[in-house]
């Protein structure tokens, strides 16, 4: 494994530090990976002399205190559960509000055009469910933005 791909998954392992401490980390192995290279390791070297990965992370964050991890989103995960609720409720209706029926009759007389199910579309609940998807939406995008 080379020092790229190491750090790419020491970083997703320790998904769990806040950005700053994260990235502090990754600096430090980067830079005990470039002095191990400067001794005279091969890349290859240096990285399994480090270990794994995900057992190095375990490692890091037994040794973290409470502040270095990120804090649970608790409006984002509501409005994920709200925009979930939305989305199926729409689904379940626009599916049971599929099955409109035309029926022409009288081949002796005038023709009538009859027509049975329901015609309308419930725009609340397509425009309430936009916004709760939108909502959802632009909170997970600001809460990279500022991560």
């Amino acid at each position: 494994m080379n020092k790229e791909r190491f750090l790419k998954e020491l970083g997703r392992a320790l998904g769990r530090l806040k950005k700053e401490e994260r990235t502090r980390q990754l600096e430090y192995f980067d830079e005990i990976i470039g002095d191990m290279m400067e001794g005279g390791m091969s890349e290859e070297e240096a990285v399994r002399k480090l270990g794994l990965p995900g057992e190095l992370a375990e490692n890091i964050l037994e040794q973290m205190s409470g502040e270095s991890f990120k804090k649970t989103d608790v409006r984002g995960c509501v409005l994920s559960g709200i925009s979930l609720v939305c989305v199926t409720v729409t689904l379940i209706f626009f599916k049971m509000n599929r099955g409109v029926s035309f029926y022409m009759g009288g081949g002796d007389g005038p023709t009538s055009v009859f027509i049975a199910g329901r015609v309308g579309r419930p725009m609340v609940l397509y425009l309430v469910t936009v916004l709760a998807v939108a909502a959802t939406v632009v909170h997970y995008i600001r809460r990279r933005r500022y991560e």
